[in-house]
Formats: C-alpha cells, structure tokens, sequence
C-alpha cells in the first residue's frame, strides 16, 4: 500500500524492536494490541540466566512514540527473583541448591529510522 493511501498514524517512520522477560510479553502484547499497535513477536532464549526471553517488532509513527514508550514502561518492571547458583562445590544432594538473588524482567528497547515500508 503506498504511503500517501496512509493517514499520517498508519505511514510508519520507526522500528521500535523491545526485548522483554517472556513472562511478561502477554500482558504487553494485550495492551499493545488494545492500543493499535501491530507487533510480531520472536521467542528466544540464553544470556546468564538462560531465561525466556522475547523480542517485540513494532512499526509506528513517530507521533505515536511517547504512547508506546509510556506503554512499555508501565508494563514491564524489575524485580528480584532467587535462581540456582550455577555452583561447583561439593554439597551433599540433602542440601537444597544455593540460590542467589537476581534482578530480571526489564524492557530494552531499540528505536530505528525507518527509510521505506510496505504491507502486502
């Protein structure tokens, strides 16, 4: 569909690509989706914590930025969980496994000049 069949919040300008705790992606793909966002979702998995995590594309134009930022920040908090050490200590199997506390769940989110675009 070429741009100037767009009203001006259909014409998209930016790529905000977020990644996300994959906990979290339910709760912000329903708000995004009730917003009239469009976003295609990608599960992924690794870093340290070797935890879900999620990559969100979202098309926009950039007069609809500050609501999707406003959005992302309302959803997707911090907090502080307890995982297994990834310990190589001799404990006995009765000991329950040490477990260090850890801070996950933030939205990392990546803005990106959009030159052409098209739907089919």
């Amino acid at each position: 569909m070429p741009d100037e069949n767009r009203s001006v919040e259909e014409q998209v300008d930016l790529l905000v690509v977020v990644f996300l705790a994959s906990e979290q992606v339910s709760e912000l793909s329903g708000a995004l989706i009730k917003n009239n966002f469009r976003v295609t979702l990608v599960n992924a998995s690794g870093g340290l914590l070797q935890s879900g995590i999620t990559c969100l594309f979202i098309g926009i134009n950039r007069s609809r930025y500050d609501v999707l930022i406003e959005l992302i920040g309302s959803i997707c908090h911090t907090h502080r969980r307890f995982i297994p050490a990834g310990s190589t200590l001799a404990i006995p199997e009765s000991f329950p496994p040490l477990m260090i506390e850890v801070e996950v769940g933030a939205a990392h989110v990546f803005t990106l000049e959009v030159e052409h675009y098209e739907t089919f």
